[in-house]
């Protein structure tokens, strides 16, 4: 994850030398939420790019004129039958014409159903899409402020590194190492552009817009979970609402009550026991969902507490970040210190101020993947 790289960062920058990079470095606060510099750019809030995405969505269309067509074959089918409606007791009509048309109806009911459900599920899918790509944008814009400042440090060691050589005060392997370091943040520096760039990207997909240069405005208000009941209780209540799982358990009961309707046209032998097979064998993979989603949920419960407790743990280190920034500061003043014990303890602070971000975006996500399971299926 990126703020455990960025924790690297302030560990390896605690051997550099003293360079002028960091005299802009803040000591604390929030980093902007507006990602890009401050131009005529449309700037779009969170409502706005999930707004304009699920308007975007040609699988939410589908799912519209897919549920419209169904209904309206239902109603012809249910009028040729007298106007009967879905669901249809089974055992009530005998005649062999009938089958057909009751199983029609029931199916198109089903499917109507079911395609309810997936439409749920495609919206909290781009729901979840969403957030994950602002969450990426504000955070990486974030890292590569500090990352750039860092880099700009190594730079500077690299380039003592080689005086010293020349003065005989260094060796070789001192300059090959400082340029490796340079290399290595050079190339982290891209990676994370890179992900900037396709998070831009997706957004973009998202909304169904062509230009790219646009600017968020994306923020979380964070408080740690609070569970109000047991997690086997939440755990079967969400799996009770689960549109995915609900989609299947429509389908199911539907198989279920046309059995009637398949044995009586079925008239081969063996004609019950496939049917039974194909029951028991949609009850399974249904159970097995459950308990796939059970074990999603479990763990990502576990790991939202964990991530609470790593953002209170990386508090506490921020607050003594900035009391040990104010006493190197201090010491500067009186000549009992170096600049460079200033510029490792303002990256120790930066460092900890976008961890500490990144986390709380990470733990929105987790929250509504935690409140919203069907997008980790």
């Amino acid at each position: 994850m990126k703020y455990k790289k960025l924790l690297a960062i302030a560990m390896a920058v605690s051997i550099v030398c003293a360079s002028p990079a960091f005299a802009a470095v803040a000591t604390g606060g929030k980093p902007k939420a507006v990602t890009v510099s401050e131009t005529a750019k449309k700037v779009y809030t969170y409502d706005e790019v999930l707004a304009k995405s699920i308007a975007n969505s040609t699988a939410l269309t589908l799912s519209d004129l897919t549920m419209d067509l169904n209904e309206k074959k239902a109603t012809y089918a249910s009028q040729s039958l007298g106007g009967l409606v879905y669901p249809q007791t089974v055992n009530q009509y005998s005649q062999i014409d009938s089958f057909s048309k009751l199983m029609e109806i029931n199916e198109l009911g089903t499917n109507t159903k079911g395609e309810r459900y997936a439409k749920e599920a495609t919206k909290l899918g781009i729901e979840s899409a969403v957030k994950t790509a602002m969450s990426t944008i504000v955070t990486d814009e974030a890292a590569l402020k500090l990352k750039d400042t860092t880099l700009a440090v190594y730079n500077e060691k690299y380039r003592v590194a080689k005086l010293k050589n020349s003065l005989g005060m260094a060796t070789d392997t001192d300059v090959t190492t400082a340029l490796a370091e340079v290399e290595a943040y050079e190339a982290d520096v891209e990676t994370t552009k890179n992900e900037l760039s396709n998070a831009y990207t997706t957004l973009a997909r998202l909304m169904g817009v062509r230009d790219t240069n646009f600017a968020i405005k994306y923020e979380v208000e964070y408080t740690p979970y609070v569970l109000d009941e047991e997690l086997s209780a939440y755990i079967a209540r969400s799996n009770s609402i689960n549109p995915d799982l609900q989609k299947a358990r429509i389908a199911l009961e539907t198989m279920i009550a046309n059995k009637n309707f398949t044995l009586m046209a079925d008239t081969t032998p063996y004609g019950s026991d496939s049917i039974n097979y194909n029951i028991s064998n949609t009850q399974m993979t249904l159970k097995n969902a459950e308990d796939g989603f059970k074990s999603a949920i479990e763990d990502t419960y576990k790991r939202m507490i964990k991530l609470e407790g790593d953002i209170k743990t990386d508090e506490t280190n921020l607050e003594n970040a900035k009391t040990a920034l104010k006493i190197a500061e201090l010491n500067l003043s009186l000549g009992r210190g170096t600049q460079l014990d200033v510029d490792n303890a303002k990256v120790k602070v930066q460092t900890l101020i976008n961890t500490i971000e990144s986390l709380k975006y990470s733990h929105e996500n987790m929250k509504f993947s935690f409140e919203n399971p069907c997008v980790l299926g």
